[in-house]
């Protein structure tokens, strides 16, 4: 059921339209998917970005706490100290996990 349409609009409710997506080009045989390379690829950028979430919240932290207590805003300061000693525990876990499969990940495979 493909209707011709004017460009621009769109087909109505159920009705399917025809997307021209291009032509395959794959030879027989060729798979340019490499799996193990994009597994280490992604688990390389896990524990990066696992790292700069670590790094960045402690700098935060530390940063909020120098501000809050030079403007002596001690309220303010333990609160964020509660959420912190919650926060820390957490995001050193996934640290901990990510760096300890990144570099166990290639024995486990065997």
């Amino acid at each position: 059921m493909n209707v011709e349409r004017d460009p621009g609009t769109v087909a109505p409710y159920g009705e399917e339209e025809l997307i021209e997506g291009g032509d395959v080009t794959l030879t027989p045989g060729e798979v340019p998917w490499k799996a193990r390379k994009h597994h280490a690829e992604t688990a390389s950028g896990l524990a990066r970005a696992i790292f700069f979430v670590l790094a960045g919240s402690a700098l935060l932290h530390y940063t909020a706490m120098a501000v809050f207590t030079a403007l002596d805003f001690q309220p303010v300061a333990e609160a964020l100290e509660r959420i912190f000693d919650v926060w820390l525990p957490v995001i050193s876990g996934f640290f901990g996990a990510a760096v300890t499969y990144y570099f166990t990940r290639d024995s486990s495979s065997r």
